[in-house]
Formats: C-alpha cells, sequence, structure tokens
C-alpha cells in the first residue's frame, strides 16, 4: 500500500492540555478524541474552525518539523508577533508534521493543505479527513516502517555531508537504538586502502566514494551464517547470565 496517513483529531474542549496542543484540534488522540474522517468531518467543522485553518508541513523527520517550529516561533516574535498557533506531530513511519493554525483564516471545508517538504515521496500522505473510517483504520493497522526504503535513503543522503568519522559514530550511535541492527565485523574505506595489495597505489584516487561501492558488495556476497549464528550465541548467552529468570524452568520438562 503506496499510501500514507496524516491523523488529525478533534478534542473535547477542556482547554490547552499540558504538553500545548492547539485546542480543539490535534495531531494526536487520546481519551475523548475523535479522528477526523470523509464520514464526520462536516459534524465536526464548527469546533474545527474556532481556533483558525490548519496548514501542514511534512518532513523526513520530527526533528527536521521541530527545528522549522523553532524557526517559525523566532521569527515571529521578532518581526510581528504571534499570529497563529502551531503543533509538531509524527508519523506512523517517524515523518514530521508542522500543523499551523491562521487565527485570521476561518475553516469553510475540508481542503487544508499538506506542503510536502519531504525527500522521500515514493508514498503519498493522505489527510485523515480525506478518508472514510475504514480505510484510516486499515493505514493505521499497518506495522511501522515496513518497506520504507525511500525514507530510510532520504534521511541517510541528509547525512552523506557529514566527514565520515562523524558517520562512523552515527552509525556506532544507531546501533545501540533499541531494535537497530548491531555489526559485528565493520569495515571502512580507510582500512581498505591499509590493504597491503594497495601499497603505492595513488590516495588520490583510492577515495571513499571509490571504494564504498565495492565495500558493499563484498559484504553483500559474504557468507556469515556461521558469524551470525556465534553472535546471537553470545548474546543469549550473556542475556541469561545477566537474567537467569528469563530461561524456562528446565526441572519442568518432560523426561525424555
Amino acid at each position: 500500500m503506496n499510501k500514507l496517513l496524516l491523523p488529525l483529531y478533534h478534542k473535547p474542549k477542556k482547554g490547552r492540555s499540558r504538553k500545548g496542543g492547539p485546542e480543539g484540534i490535534s495531531l494526536t488522540g487520546g481519551p475523548g478524541a475523535t479522528l477526523l474522517t470523509r464520514d464526520n468531518f462536516d459534524a465536526h467543522i464548527d469546533q474545527i474552525g474556532e481556533r483558525g485553518l490548519p496548514r501542514f508541513h511534512l518532513f523526513d523527520t520530527e526533528a527536521e518539523a521541530h527545528a522549522a517550529n523553532l524557526l517559525m516561533s523566532h521569527e515571529e516574535s521578532r518581526y510581528r508577533g504571534a499570529t497563529s498557533e502551531t503543533e509538531v506531530g509524527r508519523l506512523r513511519d517517524g515523518e514530521g508534521v508542522l500543523m499551523i493554525l491562521h487565527r485570521d483564516r476561518p475553516v469553510v471545508d475540508d481542503q487544508f493543505e499538506l506542503i510536502n517538504n519531504r525527500g522521500a515521496r515514493e508514498r503519498d500522505i493522505y489527510g485523515s479527513w480525506e478518508l472514510s473510517g475504514r480505510a484510516c483504520a486499515e493505514l493505521m493497522g499497518t506495522p511501522a516502517g515496513l518497506n520504507r526504503q525511500d525514507l530510510a535513503r532520504s534521511i541517510a543522503g541528509k547525512l552523506s555531508a557529514l566527514p565520515a568519522e562523524l558517520i562512523r559514530d552515527v552509525q556506532i550511535g544507531l546501533e545501540r537504538v533499541p531494535g537497530a541492527y548491531t555489526g559485528f565485523v565493520a569495515v571502512s574505506p580507510e582500512e581498505v586502502r591499509g590493504d597491503h595489495r594497495l601499497e603505492g597505489a595513488d590516495p588520490e584516487r583510492l577515495t571513499d566514494a571509490l571504494i564504498q561501492p565495492f565495500l558493499d558488495r563484498a559484504s553483500a556476497k559474504s557468507r556469515l551464517g556461521d558469524a551470525h549464528s556465534e553472535a546471537i550465541d553470545a548474546t543469549v548467552e550473556r542475556l541469561l547470565a545477566a537474567y537467569p529468570d528469563l530461561a524456562p524452568d528446565q526441572t519442568d520438562a518432560p523426561a525424555l
């Protein structure tokens, strides 16, 4: 499915929440919140319009949306004072959304503007108010991050301008994020350049950009089945040594 959903909720009027979301309309749900869909939009349009017309800026990451919100806040306070309210949210796969509610513009229909600042554009984003409740439920039930190579490539591309040493530190940092792959063998272009078979080669020709594609192909072709099993075995051994209660009680095992 090549669709992504931007959920928009109507919240009961209980004042501004502690998290700072605009009253009445929000990118996040919660107790009493109603997902706005094509089926129920007309019933909520009067309450929606009280805070102003929403516009949505879409980014590859939530961090980019926060940065845009911070910049907007600084500029408004410096030049003309606040004329709008904002909220930052995150889509299912991690894309960031900056919602801006313009107080001086009333809501007259559901033609809200979605401004696409994403690098990953293989999937179209639809507001929940554009789709039926059934279609929204189907999209919201899809596992997060599934087959999102386009988003991964776009985020990696944003990091490609960093110095090589910093990129490696970022890779190390990502390996410590729960759920990420952890590499037991890692090779850099610098280590390839140090191989004895390349002694005397022109260092200006042996750039990272030249070596990286060959390094990638070599990694894809390597047979690392034994190393993979050893890595899992060693990890489980350490896990059970630290938390022996995770293992099933062997005394209850049936006799063979």
